[in-house]
Formats: structure tokens, sequence, C-alpha cells
């Protein structure tokens, strides 16, 4: 779903993916997501609830959005 949406140029503001079973297995597939999805697109949040992410697939998560921040603020400067 997450690779649809980034090559397909869907435009995505609220993405929920509350009780989808999502485990950090999965984590590594958001975390590119976020890294690399069209930071002109209105990307504003990401709901995970109910999820068994674990510390691993926090980690993840955190890695991703630190590397779309900084990408951002690269592009800024």
């Amino acid at each position: 779903m997450l690779q649809t949406l980034n090559e397909n140029g869907h435009s995505v503001e609220h993405l929920d993916v509350t009780q989808n079973d999502i485990s950090y297995l999965s984590m590594g597939s958001l975390r590119h997501f976020l890294r690399d999805y069209n930071r002109q697109q209105g990307f504003v949040s990401l709901v995970l609830d109910k999820n068994n992410l674990g510390d691993i697939g926090i980690r993840e998560l955190a890695d991703g959005l630190f590397e779309r921040f900084t990408s951002m603020e690269h592009d800024i400067n």
C-alpha cells in the first residue's frame, strides 16, 4: 500500500492504520515511506493505534521521521 501511494503520486494527509496487525517487521517499509514520500504533499498525521510495534518498530519509526525532517531541513537551507 505504501509503495503504491508513493509511486502513483497519491496525496495523503492522514494515514490511519489502526488495528492492522502492523508489527516491527512492517516498520522498514513505513520508514522508507516517511523518508521518501513527496514532501510537497501535506502529510500531516499517522495513526498506529492498537498495533504491536514493540521497541524495534518504534525505533524504525523514529529513524524514518528523523531522516524525513533532516532532509526537509536540508532542502530549506
